[in-house]
């Protein structure tokens, strides 16, 4: 039993139990993580920058979301995105705070690039232990946690959530948790398909991320949102990592099989599809 059950221990889910204790420390929290939660999800080696960052008198939400409805063509969930594009800097001095590194230049201000159509809002971020400062603060909060646990389904009564089952990776043991309140952090679907090498290792986004948090909410009776953040990727031959937009970021020409440059400020579907026919 706990008062909240927190279902994937990556970024969003740890950030989500520290946050828990700290507005309620006398409440009991429990994270449910498939993997080891010291090096588990995305960012089990570290993250390389925070990819929407709105800093004070640099930007604002407003362009972000212009920028991002740009991106999606129109289709956009405004509230959601608005509030994270609001606390996304807050979310940066907190982290700074617990001795992540985030890169200055010469002027003393953080290095940004332009991945989205308008604004720089991706900051460079050094942190290749940034899963281990994040398990430490889990620790120091009190927050418990189930490792190599798979939950399989929400428990249901009425249309209300009362908690989650699943079992163990290891010796396959059941496991039922009663919660007052449960939160989804499971990560996205990004490894929707095999990559061109046929391998899941040595490739970019984490091959556990297969869409559990979907799967549990869509059939536990939920309405989903935030898929017009979906996003593909395009790779350069062989290689399973988007260099293509690491790279023209930094200055970087993008040729075609025809010895053609092709021009991109950003990355967008139009360009994508038109290359592909």
């Amino acid at each position: 039993k706990t008062d909240i059950l927190i279902i994937g221990g990556g970024s969003a889910g740890s950030l989500a139990a520290i946050v828990a204790k700290e507005q309620n420390p006398e409440a009991d929290v429990l994270v449910m993580e498939k993997g080891e939660i010291h090096r588990s999800g995305s960012i089990a080696m570290g993250m390389d920058a925070l990819n929407i960052v709105v800093q004070p008198g640099i930007s604002t939400p407003e362009l972000y979301l212009n920028s991002t409805r740009i991106a999606t063509d129109g289709i956009l969930d405004y509230k959601p995105s608005y509030v994270m594009a609001e606390r996304s800097y807050s979310i940066l001095k907190r982290l700074e705070a617990w001795g992540i590194r985030f890169p200055k230049d010469e002027q003393d201000k953080y290095i940004s690039l332009q991945v989205h159509a308008k604004g720089k809002f991706l900051l460079e971020m050094d942190s290749p232990d940034l899963k281990l400062v994040l398990t430490e603060k889990i620790k120091e909060a009190g927050v418990r946690v189930l490792n190599r646990t798979m939950v399989t389904s929400l428990l249901v009564t009425k249309g209300k959530v009362h908690g989650a089952m699943g079992f163990n990776l290891r010796t396959g043991e059941f496991v039922v948790v009663s919660a007052k309140a449960t939160i989804l952090a499971n990560g996205g679907c990004a490894r929707f398909s095999l990559p061109n090498s046929g391998y899941l290792y040595g490739l970019f986004d984490y091959p556990g991320n297969a869409g559990d948090g979907y799967s549990l909410a869509y059939r536990a009776g939920a309405q989903l949102t935030g898929f017009e953040y979906t996003s593909c990727s395009p790779l350069i031959k062989d290689i399973n990592c988007p260099l293509l937009y690491i790279t023209i970021t930094r200055g970087a020409k993008v040729i075609n099989a025809f010895g053609e440059e092709i021009e991109l400020e950003y990355l967008n579907t139009q360009t994508m599809l038109k290359e592909l026919r």
